[in-house]
C-alpha cells in the first residue's frame, strides 16, 4: 500500500472510531509507528488531500471538513517553505558612463558590499513528526468537547534538543498549564 493510502486509512480509523481515537491519544507516536508509518517515505504526502478524502469518506460536517483542510494547507509533508522575496540579492550597475556634458571622463561608483549570508534555516521536523502534529490537530477538531481524548493529546510531552555554540545570555520562560478540570 502506498504511504498516502496507508495514512488515509489510519486517519479514517482514528477519526471514525472513538476507541481508536482514545488509543491514538494515549501514544500518538507509538500508534503511528505501529500502524507502519515509520517505514514509509512521507515527504510527498499532501495532508490537505488526505484530509479531504477522509472527510468525504466519513461524511463529516462541512465546517469540520473545512477546518481539517485548513490546518493541512502547508502542502506536502516534506516541503520546505519558499524563501522570502526579500532574501533575493538585488543587482545594480557598478559603473556607468557619465552623461554630463561638462565632464568627458566616465565616473564609477564603488560596488555595493555583498549582503551578509542568510542564517542557516532551522532543521525541519521529520515528516513523521509533521504527520503526528497534523493528526493531533485533526483529532482535536473532530473530538472537540471530548475531554478524555483531547486532554490526552494535549498532555503528551515533547522533548526539544537545543544545540547552542558559544556563550548565551538571556531568559527562557515556559508557562505550561496541564490542569485537568
Amino acid at each position: 500500500m502506498n504511504p498516502t493510502d496507508l495514512l488515509t486509512n489510519i486517519i479514517t480509523k482514528i477519526l471514525g472510531d472513538k476507541a481508536e481515537a482514545s488509543a491514538y491519544a494515549e501514544d500518538p507516536s507509538g500508534y503511528l509507528l505501529a500502524a507502519g508509518l515509520g517505514a514509509c517515505d512521507l515527504s510527498e504526502i499532501d495532508m490537505a488531500e488526505v484530509a479531504a478524502e477522509v472527510s468525504n469518506e466519513l461524511v463529516l460536517a462541512p465546517e469540520v471538513s473545512e477546518q481539517l483542510v485548513e490546518v493541512s494547507a502547508a502542502g506536502p509533508v516534506g516541503e520546505s517553505p519558499a524563501p522570502s522575496p526579500s532574501s533575493a540579492p538585488s543587482s545594480s550597475p557598478s559603473s556607468s558612463p557619465s552623461s554630463s556634458p561638462s565632464s568627458s571622463a566616465p565616473t564609477t561608483s564603488a560596488p555595493a558590499p555583498a549582503p551578509a549570508p542568510a542564517p542557516a534555516p532551522a532543521p525541519a521536523p521529520a515528516p513523521i513528526q509533521v504527520v503526528e502534529q497534523t493528526v493531533n490537530e485533526y483529532v482535536t477538531i473532530v473530538y472537540e468537547g471530548d475531554t478524555e481524548i483531547v486532554n490526552n493529546i494535549t498532555d503528551n510531552s515533547t522533548t526539544f534538543d537545543v544545540d547552542v555554540d558559544g556563550d548565551v545570555e538571556g531568559d527562557v520562560d515556559i508557562d505550561i498549564d496541564n490542569e485537568v478540570t
